[in-house]
């Protein structure tokens, strides 16, 4: 089993400067970096990729979840207390699964963030399904060009069933109005947006600590989270 080590402050600030800069895809593939550089996330499946961002969630932050989620036909909006195991569904014990149709043998497979990123360069989700099937007609390949296109509702929907954790959603019907509303929580947007709270609060009490006691930001980041706390108790007290 892989050993993961939690990011010390000092790579968690480089990375929420760094990452304000890049798309939304590039940024989940280096969070998941931090927890796990020896792994080329872009050609794992974005199911591993989220479990990797979902448990680097909770080493960072705990292990519950907090969010606000809005009703999409009323004003009303409710908050959510969700355990990280709710949201990091188990692994499959296959990326790729075979259907067949006819003479026509599919081996499917589950998306890479690889795959996305080359839908966004110009190809859309036609490309994703492209890049995740192969198809065979009495064991010769053939061309994705020959896959009828009545067939693609039909792989599109088993390519998305390989992984529980790809396109993950919750489902909470509205307790004033009772319409069903589907939510989704992005793993790499969540992440980011919890990183970029904690960083900001961190540098707040650098600012503090380095103006009390004339510290630098290196030598600051050197201490404990406690012993940061326990001086800016003692700055606190004294102002």
């Amino acid at each position: 089993m892989t050993e993961h080590s939690t990011p010390a402050p000092r790579a968690l600030l480089d990375a929420w400067e760094e990452l304000r800069r890049v798309s939304p895809i590039e940024r989940a593939l280096r969070l998941a970096a931090l927890w796990d550089p020896h792994v080329e996330w872009a050609n794992r499946t974005l199911g591993e990729r989220d479990r990797a961002l979902w448990a680097m969630r909770a080493a960072l932050f705990g292990a519950n979840v907090e969010a606000v989620v809005r009703c999409r036909a009323c004003p009303s909006s409710y908050e959510l207390v969700l355990g990280v195991d709710e949201l990091s569904r188990p692994q499959p014990s296959s990326d790729s699964v075979e259907v067949s149709s006819g003479a026509l043998v599919f081996r499917l497979r589950a998306p890479t963030s690889t795959d996305v990123i080359r839908a966004l360069a110009g190809g859309g989700e036609q490309e994703i399904l492209r890049s995740c099937t192969s198809v065979q007609e009495d064991g010769l390949d053939l061309s994705f060009e020959a896959v009828p296109r009545e067939l693609h509702a039909l792989l599109e929907e088993q390519i998305a069933g390989i992984d529980p954790q790809i396109g993950f959603a919750l489902g909470i019907e509205c307790a004033d109005c009772a319409v069903r509303s589907i939510f989704r929580l992005d793993a790499g947007d969540f992440l980011y947006a919890e990183l970029e709270r904690w960083c900001r609060s961190l540098l707040r009490e650098i600012h503090l600590l380095a103006q009390a006691y004339g510290w630098t930001e290196d030598h600051i980041l050197a201490l404990s989270s406690f012993r940061r706390r326990s001086y800016l108790e003692l700055v606190e007290e004294r102002a």
